[in-house]
Order: C-alpha cells, then sequence, then structure tokens
C-alpha cells in the first residue's frame, strides 16, 4: 500500500508573508517554502493530512484487497476522481461512479461491499483530491501558513539570516556576529509541532 503524488500542492503561501529583507518574488525564499511545505503536507510530510489542494492515488496490492488493513486517504478529501484496477487477466478496469464503491471512515477507505479481484501482481488504485480548497473542504487554517513562516525563517536563518547573539563587539566600529544555537532551533521546532499537534493524523 503506498500514496502516490499525481498533481502536487502549490505553494500556501509566497515570499511577501515571510518577514525580511527580499523581493516579493524572491526564488531562494519560494524554494525554503516549497521545502517547509512539503515536510508537513500531504506523502511526504509528518502530519498525515493534505494541506494544499493536490491529486493522489492510493495503490493496493492484491494482498492488500484480500486482508487489509484499509488503505489511507489523506483528509480532507475534496473528491473521489476514479477507482482501476488490474483484472486477474491483467487488464485495466474503471469502476463507474466511484463513490458507489468506496467508503470512508476517517481516514480509512473500504470497498462498500467488497472490492473487486485482481491480479497477483496487479493493483487497485483510487485517485482523489484532497487539500484545502477554500470551498468544499475550507481555508489553509491559519496556523499552518504560521509554521510554514517560522520553518522558512528558521531555514534562511541557518545560512546568512540568524536569530541570536553569539557575540558583540562595542569597541571601536563594533561588530555583531549572529547564530543559530541548537537550543534556538528546538525552540522552532517545539513551537511548529504545538501550533500544528490539533491537525496531526496519526495512522
Amino acid at each position: 500500500m503506498r500514496t502516490i503524488v499525481i498533481t502536487p500542492p502549490g505553494p500556501l503561501i509566497t515570499p511577501e508573508a515571510v518577514p525580511g529583507d527580499h523581493v516579493a518574488n524572491d526564488a531562494k525564499v519560494a524554494a525554503l517554502i516549497q521545502a517547509a511545505t512539503e515536510q508537513i503536507d500531504g506523502p511526504t510530510g509528518w502530519l498525515g493530512r493534505a494541506l494544499g489542494p493536490q491529486t493522489l492515488e492510493l495503490h493496493l496490492t492484491a494482498c492488500d484487497v484480500a486482508y487489509g488493513p484499509p488503505g489511507f486517504i489523506y483528509q480532507p478529501l475534496i473528491e473521489l476522481l476514479s477507482v482501476k484496477y488490474d483484472d486477474p487477466d491483467g487488464t485495466e478496469r474503471t469502476l463507474s461512479a466511484p463513490e458507489d464503491h468506496v467508503r470512508l471512515r476517517s481516514w480509512r477507505v473500504m470497498p462498500a461491499t467488497s472490492w473487486p479481484t485482481i491480479a497477483d501482481s496487479g493493483h487497485l488504485r483510487i485517485r482523489y483530491r484532497a487539500g484545502y480548497d477554500g470551498d468544499t473542504t475550507g481555508a489553509v487554517p491559519e496556523r499552518v501558513k504560521q509554521a510554514i513562516v517560522l520553518g522558512v525563517n528558521n531555514a534562511k536563518s541557518v545560512g546568512a539570516e540568524n536569530l541570536f547573539i553569539a557575540e558583540e563587539d562595542v569597541d571601536g566600529v563594533g561588530s555583531t556576529r549572529y547564530v543559530v544555537s541548537p537550543s534556538a532551533g528546538l525552540v522552532i521546532a517545539k513551537t511548529i509541532d504545538q501550533m500544528l499537534s490539533g491537525l496531526r493524523v496519526f495512522a
């Protein structure tokens, strides 16, 4: 059983939302936003939840179909798109009206009656859209956006824009050196974890 990303989500925030001296479309900050989002969103993240709207596909093997456990569907679910499987002859089949064949219990997917018989080396594939789309499933929670901002600022600080003063020399012209201490990084990570803990799904 595995989930693959068919269409990845777009960015949840823009570089403008991140404090600092950079242009509105700063490519480096945009890349850090993507990296911070991937750490928490969808199949690549630890949150166990889809954030930005994305198209995902759950693959169940013949063993999964026959013996379980039921498959994991990332929430919030926007819509089921298709249910396809490889029949015992190896021919791909498509079930019409996928919502008539699938039942959801929380984040678990079950057959409405029973799954079709599939080839020993084949898969049953459930394609769906998930995430916060601003309409059907509502808006992305604000705490998610703020957690991404924190993650981006932490990543930026490791490079050049650091958070904590390690050494300051005021004699003469004066100079200041900044570093991110290990304890500061732990504080940031803990803050992000606390902000998102209520959204986390444990499979």
